[in-house]
């Protein structure tokens, strides 16, 4: 018949050409958007259960970190004191926070030991500024003024005393995550068989946790170098001044080294004001000048030297890690943010469909170098339950 093709014939809807249709980009758009979703609703989960999920994670964290203390004991024990190697590696935790809550409780105390002698010029330079500024007009008079100051002075030493009695309760609520590390220690080779079985006899999980417990310990060494001579340099440059209270500003030019980019601000703006509040401007700006140079050197160039491609995340990862953590977990998710970001880059890049998210996270070109940094550098610790 005239209106049908002859048999054989193709028909023109089959010799038209195949359109270009985006039903599949369209998808992958509502795959990340989903994904965006989960993960806010993730922090929300995490910043609404803070006194659970914190401890956890940071138990986490310094179990992997110390868990070659573990094995190095374990391994060179019998097999009925390998108990040995968990109070090892829990007896290292323990001497660092007496170091660390020693040294606080230590510059708390100067601090508060200042306060009298500070109290002084400080009112002074108060009270002339007030007076070139005109705000002792504003404010009623000098008694108004001094009043105010009064008040300030006595309430920053309520404040340095409370420091005190927090750190009472810093240290116990680390009991819970000393004990949660003491467990995941002893539970560690169990939960390496776990892994091992859920990948199907490869090692993969295992090895990711090594590279993380690798990169971990890296991390806090380097900082915990870096933090030490920092605080050093800060303490000799402001004794050129014969300010007070080095031992406090050393202490915080070493804890805030482990707040990426913002600690090292705050570490510096601090003793300048004390300063310029005490002493007059031009030593102030002496002082501003030469913390300046230090922070320079320590962080533009022997803190990229020294740490390298080691973390392989991008600066600017950095500082949206230390806002989120920051606003999840508050300052303690400030000092965990960047182990916790490396954690994520190498738990995602052993799963496919996140590789994508762990190459965004990091400062690599393309997964091949995402998976080069996710991988251990040198073989797997020995576990010695391996050889009973």
């Amino acid at each position: 018949m005239a209106g049908h093709p002859p048999a054989g014939a193709a028909s023109p809807l089959q010799n038209r050409p195949p359109q270009n249709r985006p039903p599949q980009a369209g998808s992958r758009a509502w795959v990340w958007m989903l994904g965006l979703l989960l993960t806010l609703a993730l922090a929300w989960t995490l910043r609404a259960t803070v006194s659970v999920t914190l401890p956890v994670a940071v138990a986490v964290v310094v179990a992997i970190s110390v868990w070659p203390v573990s094995g190095w004991v374990q391994a060179r024990v019998p097999g009925r004191l390998r108990w040995l190697g968990n109070l090892a590696a829990l007896a290292l935790v323990l001497l660092i926070l007496a170091l660390l809550v020693g040294g606080l409780a230590l510059a708390a105390r100067q601090v508060l030991g200042e306060i009298p002698q500070a109290s002084g010029p400080l009112r002074q330079q108060v009270m002339a500024l007030a007076g070139k500024s005109g705000l002792t007009q504003l404010l009623g008079g000098q008694e108004q003024v001094a009043g105010s100051l009064s008040r300030g002075m006595e309430a920053l030493a309520s404040y340095a005393t409370g420091l005190l009695s927090a750190l009472t309760s810093l240290v116990t609520g680390l009991v819970l995550v000393l004990f949660l590390v003491l467990l995941m220690l002893a539970e560690a080779g169990t939960w390496r068989g776990k892994l091992l079985s859920i990948s199907g006899g490869h090692d993969r999980w295992g090895a990711a946790v090594t590279a993380i417990g690798q990169r971990f310990r890296h991390y806090f060494l380097t900082r915990t170098l870096l933090g030490l001579a920092t605080g050093a340099l800060y303490a000799g440059y402001l004794a050129l001044f014969g300010i007070r209270l080095l031992l406090v500003w050393g202490l915080l030019a070493f804890l805030l080294n482990f707040v990426p980019t913002v600690g090292s601000i705050i570490a510096g703006i601090l003793p300048v004001l004390y300063v310029a509040f005490t002493q007059d401007t031009t030593t102030a700006l002496l002082v501003a000048g030469g913390l300046l140079v230090i922070e320079q050197i320590i962080g533009n160039y022997v803190d990229p030297k020294v740490l390298g491609r080691q973390l392989a995340i991008s600066p600017l990862i950095i500082l949206i890690a230390l806002l989120l953590w920051t606003w999840i977990w508050g300052m303690a998710g400030a000092l965990v943010a960047v182990p916790m970001t490396v954690l994520l880059i190498i738990v995602f890049a052993q799963v496919p469909a996140l590789r994508p998210v762990a190459l965004l996270l990091s400062d690599e070109r393309d997964i091949a170098g995402v998976q080069s940094h996710t991988r251990p550098e040198k073989p797997q610790e020995e576990n010695p339950e391996d050889k009973a």
